[in-house]
This record gives C-alpha cells, structure tokens and sequence, in this order.
C-alpha cells in the first residue's frame, strides 16, 4: 500500500473513532481519572513542580489514547461489550476512589489478595467499623458527581472545536501523537512517568491472574514449611542472641517516635530514649504487599524502585541475653 494512502486511511479512521465516539470517550476518560490521582499522590510537589506537571501531562495524554484504542477495538464488536466495559469502568472507578481515600493507592494487587483471604465474618466486621466514614462521604460523592459531569461537558467541547479545525491539521496531529504515546512505552527513562496500563480494566484485568498465581505459591510453601529442617551449623557471632521483629500493617504516620501528636508508642520511646533503638527515617520498601517485602527483607536483595513505597517502619532493635 501506497504509504500516503495509508496515513491519510490512519489518520481519517481515528478521527472518524474520536468523532463518533466523543461521548463515550470522555466517560472513560473521567472514570480513569483515578491513576492521575494516584501519581499525584506519589510525588512531593514541593519539589521539583515543572517536571511533575510534565508527567501528569504525559499519563493523562496516554490514558486518552489508550482509551480511544479501546473503543477503536470495541467498535468491532458488539455493543454489548462497549456497555459491560463501561460498566465495569464505573465500578473500578468507585472501588479505586474509595481505596484512594482509605490508603492513598488505587486498587492493586495486594488488595485483591487481601478480597480472595477474606471471609464473610470480616467483611461484615470491616463495613461496620466503617459505616459512620462512609456516611460522612455522601456529600463528597454528590460534589464529585458534578465535577466529573462538567468535566465530561468540557471535554465533548473541546472535542468540538479540535474537529472543527482543518482536516490536515487533523492528521499530522493524529499520526504525531500516536507516534509520541508509543516512544512511551520505547524509551525506559519515560516509563518512571507512567503507570502501566491506566485504564482501570485493563489494570484489573492483568493484576487479578498474577494475584491468584501468587496466592497459589504462598499456599505451596506454607504446605512445605514442615517438611524443611533448618540446621544452624556455625555460629560466630559475639552476641548470645538477636530478635527480629517486624511490625506488619503498621503506619509510622500513626507512630509517636515519628512525630504523631498523640503518644501512640511510649514504649518505644522509653527505648529509643535509652538508645535500644536504631530509627530508620528514610527507608525505601522493595514492594507494597507483605510477602515480596520480606523476601527481599532477609536477604541481601537490593531494588531502588521494585515496586516501591515509602517504607512504613523502619526500627531496628538489638537484644542480648545471657540464656
């Protein structure tokens, strides 16, 4: 094929899928306004402003294409498809929302873990003890309903005008930007200012069979811990005794010897005081689930950015005995 005949048959064919599809474009769009919050989250706007704005801009860039290759591919099937899709976007928007305000993440892998552990006991205990948030957000859902609404109104504007101009402006500006949202994924360095996959489905829809997989394998090593005899052979440390302890599901935010405002943990005060405690304030976590942490937790694994968190305790404790 003549390659003029097939950029023009490109670009004329996304501008046909963005013109007919404006409506449903921009849904999609602020329903997966959830990863942009997500990485504001993550960054300190404090410093360094100019580059993460360019990186809100470019995910915010990649989740609208992502979102018109989805429909693009939609469009082939039937409609039934494009309805469940939005559908289930809804709901991840609901649930990555509420884990947003709850944990200050989008719905990851570790949660879904966390939902196939639970039982029916527990989640009625976990509603419970949060009805009263709940009740509290109704306003703010109400006030998020119309932001996302004049939003979506802005959005089918601003489609309005961008098709209105000239039509070769149209194409080269098509072709352009698919071809910059593709350096994306080319270009390591870039990958830092994108979270994979942004639109929520294809998010869940990759994260569920890694957790079920993984599940699977923890359940494996548990059945096999009985049958492993673990022998200490050589001993030449000068200390009679050392204790690990790790503080799971812990948030030195809510820690006392972190600066929290309440005296949350005086009895580690009283040690640190005494100099029984070493305080980690800058530790970066290999993962954000449990057990990928303390696989790298006990050995010399090193992972500048594995996945990684601000690490939410840090204390390392040295007790000696004589026993």
């Amino acid at each position: 094929m003549n390659p003029d005949k097939a950029y023009i048959a490109v670009s004329d064919w996304l501008i046909r899928v963005l013109s007919d599809n404006k409506r449903l474009i921009w849904l999609m769009f602020v329903l997966n306004l959830t990863c942009l919050v997500n990485l504001y989250m993550v960054f300190d706007f404090r410093a360094v402003p100019v580059s993460i704005a360019k990186s809100m801009v470019f995910l915010a860039a990649y989740l609208l294409f992502e979102i018109l290759v989805t429909i693009a591919i939609l469009r082939l099937l039937p409609e039934i498809f494009t309805r469940l899709v939005v559908v289930l976007t809804g709901i991840f928007f609901c649930v990555d929302a509420f884990a947003l305000a709850m944990y200050r993440s989008v719905f990851d892998k570790g949660m879904f873990q966390v939902l196939l552990d639970t039982n029916f006991q527990e989640t009625a205990e976990y509603i419970s003890d949060y009805s009263s948030v709940f009740a509290t957000k109704i306003f703010y859902v109400a006030l998020l309903a119309i932001v996302l609404a004049l939003l979506i109104k802005a959005g089918i504007a601003a489609t309005n005008l961008f098709l209105a101009c000239n039509v070769r402006f149209l194409r080269i500006f098509s072709i352009l930007s698919a071809m910059g949202l593709a350096v994306i994924w080319l270009v390591p360095s870039l990958n830092f200012f994108v979270i994979s996959n942004p639109v929520s489905i294809i998010r869940v829809s990759c994260l569920i069979p890694r957790a079920v997989a993984e599940i699977r394998e923890y359940r494996e090593v548990y059945e096999n811990l009985d049958s492993v005899k673990v022998e200490i052979t050589r001993n030449e440390s000068d200390l009679p005794l050392v204790v690990f302890i790790l503080g799971e599901s812990t948030n030195r935010n809510h820690m006392g010897i972190y600066g929290y405002d309440k005296p949350t943990t005086p009895n580690l005060q009283r040690r640190l005081d005494k100099g029984e405690l070493i305080l980690f304030t800058d530790c970066i976590s290999g993962a954000t689930e449990t057990m990928p942490v303390c696989q790298r937790l006990f050995t010399f694994f090193d992972n500048l950015w594995g996945g990684g968190c601000r690490i939410s305790l840090g204390i390392c404790t040295r007790i000696c005995s004589t026993s």
